[in-house]
């Protein structure tokens, strides 16, 4: 049984099987009917761009003014997950996927926080936290376009890792030359 994080296989969950542990759900975003899932709590009342559960139907989202839609923001179907995210109706309409004119989704800001919805195409800004990355709820890199999830990668880490003692290096410089005058 999979613990909160671990990948699932949509169908055995659909179809019955312990894939994730205790009162997990094997989570997708659009509400899928096969794939890979990621195991997850959901909470009834959910905040915007947070996971939610289409099956707590008015309790599937905190705000008023959302609802628990898919991450393209069309309504889930009555088969997969019914998993999706509380968005607003309002910002996810027009188009052929509720994308304005930037091809970004409406509603999906840049910095989302672990296991928020991310839009791929802010590439690096898609994600608050440097060892995370806008992935596809099965891991797959979506190549800087669609929706996903932030999640947290060991490539994502290691760049973070990398990345630190040089902002260090630059800071003991400025703090260096500041103290020359």
């Amino acid at each position: 049984k999979g613990e909160e994080g671990d990948l699932c296989v949509i169908e055995r969950f659909l179809d019955g099987e312990r894939e994730c542990a205790r009162d997990l759900k094997c989570y997708d975003p659009d509400g899928a009917e096969f794939g890979f899932g990621i195991c997850r709590h959901i909470e009834k009342h959910a905040r915007r761009n947070k996971p939610c559960n289409a099956l707590l139907g008015e309790s599937a989202c905190h705000d008023a003014d959302c609802r628990c839609l898919q991450a393209d923001g069309l309504e889930l179907g009555r088969h997969g997950t019914n998993t999706g995210v509380c968005s607003r109706a309002s910002e996810r309409t027009g188009g052929d996927s509720g994308r304005g004119d930037s091809g970004r989704a409406r509603g999906v800001d840049k910095f989302a926080r672990r296991d928020e919805l991310c839009d791929a195409s802010f590439r690096r800004d898609a994600c608050a936290d440097d060892d995370h990355e806008c992935l596809r709820t099965d891991g797959v890199n979506l190549g800087g376009a669609g929706m996903g999830v932030c999640t947290r990668t060991i490539a994502a880490r290691a760049r973070a890792e990398e990345a630190r003692p040089h902002q260090q290096v630059e800071e003991i410089d400025r703090t260096f030359h500041s103290n020359e005058g």
